[in-house]
């Protein structure tokens, strides 16, 4: 038998692609073989074949899987232990709706205080710009008020 990669001298062709040199030896071995079972029509068996190899990796494979242990399920929950869990998460669930209740509160009276703070201090900023508002026109009125006199009582008297 002539392999269909090798050339005639029996020699590998340079430019073909080699598969042989993607196999290891085993595989070159029992590709050897299996091609000359094709030919003869006779199947070899005894230590020379190449199946040792695969029977030795079975074996290896047998023993490995004899000697594990099948996979346990995971215990089920009880309907008790739902409950119980439920009961847990539910007083979480109220134990937080009234801390955070609590909280909203706190941070709304703290908010109020604040603006009362707040507003007192407007309050006093706004009595003392009125104050000046008011002294700057009263200021001006009777200035007004004494330029008015004084003129009406020159009109007055021209008359007179």
């Amino acid at each position: 038998l002539t392999p269909r990669f090798e050339e005639a001298g029996g020699k590998p062709d340079a430019n073909r692609n080699d598969n042989r040199t993607k196999m290891s030896s085993k595989e070159s071995h029992r590709l050897n073989e299996l091609g000359e079972e094709l030919v003869t029509k006779k199947r070899k068996i005894g230590r020379g074949s190449g199946m040792r190899y695969y029977q030795a990796a079975n074996y290896k494979i047998k023993r490995v899987l004899r000697d594990k242990k099948p996979l346990k399920h995971p215990p089920t929950m009880k309907s008790h232990l739902m409950e119980k869990m439920f009961e847990v998460e539910r007083r979480e669930t109220l134990a937080a709706t009234v801390i955070q209740s609590f909280w909203h509160k706190y941070l709304i009276v703290k908010q109020m205080q604040e603006n009362t703070r707040k507003g007192a201090k407007i309050k006093v900023i706004q009595a003392l710009v009125r104050g000046m508002i008011t002294r700057k026109w009263l200021a001006l009125w009777y200035k007004n008020r004494f330029l008015m006199i004084v003129q009406w009582q020159a009109r007055c008297r021209r008359h007179l």
